[in-house]
């Protein structure tokens, strides 16, 4: 394995990191007040981040598996018309129960045809929470 040189301002962390936690908690015991004030701040920062970044995280993926996302709206769009319903058993498809249902994708086909078919073959089914949580 091979050693990695220091630079200068990695050394001289390391020299002096002691003092400096040392240099830190002595402020922190003489200023109680600007220390709580400077914590707030820094969680008010960081949970503003904390949801900027969540949203940036959620649009990535969104975008990652945009065609997956399509089919899915699709999907659901089928089953909530009244003309030409899919036949899928709103029931879970382990233990039959009818609640907490999500829907569950095997496959993702491009179109409706796609989608009416891949019902048929059971490639697109509902599953309870506690059954997809056990797999």
């Amino acid at each position: 394995m091979e050693t990695k040189e220091l630079n200068a301002a990695q050394k001289y962390y390391l020299k002096n990191k002691e003092k400096k936690k040392a240099y830190n908690r002595e402020w922190v015991k003489a200023n109680p007040e600007r220390a709580a004030a400077s914590r707030k701040k820094a969680m008010k920062k960081f949970l503003t981040n904390k949801r900027e970044r969540f949203n940036e995280l959620i649009l990535r993926n969104y975008y990652k598996n945009k065609r997956q996302w399509m089919i899915r709206r699709r999907t659901n769009y089928m089953l909530k018309q009244a003309n030409k319903p899919l036949l899928i058993k709103y029931q879970c498809l382990h233990c039959e129960s009818k609640e907490n249902l999500q829907l569950k994708f095997n496959t993702y086909p491009e179109n409706s045809l796609g989608i009416r078919e891949a019902v048929i073959k059971g490639d697109i089914f509902y599953v309870c929470k506690e059954c997809k949580g056990k797999k």
